[in-house]
């Protein structure tokens, strides 16, 4: 998937969350279990897979923290 859609996919799913008047609060709470269930494969995993997995998501969240930290700034 193309950085475009990607960006396009979130903003349909905060636009469902603003149409469906979830809060922030209940919002980053269901993504968080979305996240969880995506991230845990269904197969027992070695605690190395797993610290990968988790490593990794957390590098692509500060980087799109930061995305969106400069691109707020920059309005």
């Amino acid at each position: 998937m193309e950085s475009k859609d990607r960006i396009a996919a979130a903003n349909a799913l905060v636009g469902w969350f603003n149409s469906q008047e979830i809060g922030p609060a209940d919002a980053k709470a269901i993504m968080s279990k979305v996240l969880a269930k995506l991230m845990v494969p269904t197969r027992p995993t070695l605690p190395h897979e797993l610290d990968a997995i988790i490593d990794s998501f957390e590098l692509q969240l500060v980087h799109d923290i930061n995305d969106r930290i400069y691109h707020v700034r920059r309005k």
